[in-house]
């Protein structure tokens, strides 16, 4: 989130709602408080939890993500686009709503030997950037611990299960299923 360099009343978007897609919206809501930030996602009921969680909006991929875009930016387009699904049609889809100057910023997998193949002005023309992120680095992640001792960035609601640890294999089954966010196991 720190690289994307958003502005204190910017426009942020973030691809999937799952998890790390979710957390990324409560990180940027908790470092960025003045940013309204779109989530998209095909599910429903992710999208109902975002909005519960602060999105200022909720889209599902397309059309819909792209209207939303123009409305919260005044048709300028998002000053950063975090993608946590993966891919080259997630990245396609960032660099469409990036506004110039922005950038698309990739926090996922994409498929072993994919490539993307998009119009190279794209980049060029409007001056937008694509940079990717494996993970936080110490920086980051004592960042991140000082907003929860602060009580400002609060991820228990992305815990959407509590098993036992004696369940494990129990809670693999529903992981593998995309049943949960985040299973959290207790000895």
């Amino acid at each position: 989130v720190r690289r994307a360099e958003l502005p204190g009343d910017g426009v942020a978007v973030v691809q999937g709602g799952g998890g790390m897609g979710l957390l990324h919206l409560l990180v940027i809501a908790a470092e960025h408080p003045g940013v309204a930030t779109l989530v998209v996602d095909p599910l429903e009921e992710r999208r109902a939890l975002a909005t519960t969680l602060g999105a200022a909006a909720v889209a599902a991929p397309g059309e819909d993500a792209a209207s939303s875009v123009k409305q919260l930016s005044d048709g300028l387009g998002a000053d950063a686009v975090f993608d946590t699904v993966g891919g080259s049609g997630p990245l396609e889809s960032a660099l469409a709503l990036t506004r110039a100057g922005g950038a698309a910023i990739l926090f996922a997998h994409a498929p072993d030997g994919e490539r993307a193949g998009f119009d190279l002005n794209t980049l060029f023309k409007h001056e937008r950037r694509i940079m990717g992120t494996y993970s936080g680095g110490l920086h980051e992640q004592s960042r991140v611990f000082d907003l929860m001792v602060d009580r400002k960035l609060d991820p228990s609601p992305l815990v959407s299960h509590r098993m036992r640890l004696a369940a494990f294999a129990d809670g693999v089954d529903i992981a593998r299923r995309r049943e949960a966010l985040k299973i959290l196991f207790t000895p």
